[in-house]
């Protein structure tokens, strides 16, 4: 079970599953404003370029490189969060409440998973340019001897 969910795989996953969302979205929205459908579509091409060089650096790179393919992957797809955020405020029409409120939450939900994924990716980065990250331990309580309690209490 853990072969499944190894680093690597897991990287190579949100990667192609955050390029899917941006192809999606900007697919769907042919229909709609055509200022919003540029955006949304050189957000698309941004995210498969992204994709791409993060891509290339899980599977091609160099150990020495590959934190810097997947720097330029978070860098760019908050891009594709924030995108997601406006135009689904940009969907919104008071006279078809039912209909806006499915189409925003759509798009939000969308949203929200890829900032799932950026906060997954980002774990990672940290992993990799940092190192594991170890739980630190408490220090060991000790108990105060008698000597520093009176010292507390003003006796001595």
């Amino acid at each position: 079970m853990r072969q499944m969910l190894s680093a690597k795989r897991t990287e190579l996953f949100i990667g192609l599953l955050a390029m899917g969302v941006a192809m999606l979205t900007s697919s769907l929205s042919h229909d709609y404003n055509e200022q919003m459908l540029k955006y949304l579509m050189i957000i698309a091409r941004l995210q498969f370029v992204a994709t791409c060089v993060l891509l290339f650096g899980i599977l091609k790179a160099h150990q020495q490189h590959k934190d810097k393919c997947m720097l330029f992957w978070l860098l760019t797809t908050p891009c594709l969060f924030f995108g997601l955020i406006f135009y689904g405020i940009s969907r919104w029409y008071y006279w078809r409440i039912l209909s806006s409120v499915i189409t925003v939450s759509i798009y939000w939900l969308a949203a929200i998973a890829v900032l799932y994924m950026l906060i997954i990716m980002y774990n990672h980065y940290v992993a990799l340019t940092l190192g594991p990250i170890e739980a630190v331990a408490a220090p060991p309580e000790t108990e105060p001897t008698k000597e520093q309690l009176a010292k507390l209490n003003g006796q001595v």
